[in-house]
Formats: structure tokens, C-alpha cells, sequence
């Protein structure tokens, strides 16, 4: 069962893993191994006693690859839904059936790794409503998988856009997009965001 809490105790939480060393508010997701595209999920869930939506953020740590992390989970040939799935449960432990992938944003931008100018790397973000939380991270701290990223968080969304890796904001945007069409709950708690952004 998901724990919400409040954007204040959010805040605590991500204080205390900056202090750790991680940094930034990135979507869960990752590169493929052959870096041609990146593919995330916009997860969220409705907290019915406050009528608020969440947002699954998780903190990373942008100098783990600087330090010589070296993506050796990373998969030869995955698809980006393998990707994203496989990311999924390695950053937070939610577990996503194919089918309950949603694309909602893609763009080809360019590549500006060593190497790779010139090509074209591709971004895919999923929406996630539907998920398995058996296995959900509940530790406190460095994810024990790699400790690239950390304990993932549920944060209130008008916070969450306020904190994400601004690289994933459009993402996120479209995801609200989305559901304020799509599902009434969601739309009534997204609809202030939503126009702020317009």
C-alpha cells in the first residue's frame, strides 16, 4: 500500500539524501545499453482521502556515472517498453505488465555524447497508473542495486514540478495532459497545473 506524505515530509526526505549525494529529481527510466534512446515513466497514483495526485520521483546522483558507473544491467537489443520496465522495478521495485504502458511524449533530439554527434537519440516517456507494488523500495537510502539512484518517493505533483530534472518537465505536462482528458479525479486535481503551464 502506498504511503503518501506530506510535501513537508517530502522535502526532509530529499534534504537528507542531497546530503548523500543525490542531486536531482529524475522520472524512473533509463538509456539503452547501445545509448539510442531513453525511455521513462511519468508514475502516478491518486490519493483519494486528499483528492491530490502523486508522482513517483526518484533521486539520482548525477556524478554515478562520472564515478565509474557503467550501466552493467543494461540489456543488448531491449525494446524501449523492455527498458522502462526493466528500469522500473530496478529503481523503485514496482513491477509494470507491457499493456499498462501509455506513450504519451517522444522526440528525437541530438546526441551530444563523445562519439554519437550527429545521431539522433530518441526519448520516449510512458504514463503508469496501473502497477504491482509488492516489491515497492521501502529502504532508506542508496538504492543497493547500483546507488545511482535512491529511495524512490511519492511526491504531491505540485511539488514534483517544482523539483523534477527539468529535462523531464515537458514529459510530465503531457502526462497531466493526458489524464485531466482522460480521468475526472485526476483532471480536478491537475486542472490549476495544467493552466499555470499554458
Amino acid at each position: 500500500m502506498i504511503q503518501f506524505e506530506t510535501a513537508e515530509d517530502v522535502l526532509l526526505k530529499i534534504n537528507e539524501l542531497k546530503h548523500q549525494g543525490f542531486d536531482t529529481i529524475h522520472l524512473p527510466g533509463g538509456t539503452s545499453k547501445d545509448g539510442s534512446f531513453y525511455a521513462g515513466a511519468v508514475v502516478v497514483a491518486y490519493n483519494v482521502a486528499n483528492r491530490e495526485v502523486y508522482i513517483l520521483g526518484v533521486p539520482y546522483n548525477s556524478n554515478f556515472h562520472v564515478n565509474g558507473g557503467n550501466g552493467h544491467n543494461k540489456k543488448d537489443g531491449e525494446t524501449p517498453e523492455q527498458t522502462v520496465i526493466r528500469e522500473l522495478f530496478e529503481e523503485t521495485g514496482l513491477q509494470i505488465a507491457v499493456e499498462n504502458l501509455t506513450l504519451i511524449w517522444s522526440k528525437d533530439i541530438p546526441d551530444n555524447r563523445p562519439g554519437k554527434l550527429g545521431n539522433l537519440h530518441l526519448k520516449r516517456v510512458y504514463l503508469v497508473i496501473e502497477f504491482n507494488d509488492k516489491n515497492f523500495f521501502t529502504l532508506e537510502g542508496p538504492n543497493p542495486i547500483d546507488h545511482e539512484t535512491a529511495t524512490p518517493l511519492w511526491i504531491p505533483a505540485p511539488l514534483f514540478v517544482k523539483l523534477v530534472f527539468k529535462g523531464h518537465l515537458a514529459a510530465v505536462y503531457s502526462a497531466f495532459d493526458y489524464l485531466c482528458y482522460h480521468f475526472k479525479d485526476y483532471g480536478c486535481s491537475l486542472m490549476n497545473l495544467m493552466n499555470l503551464a499554458r
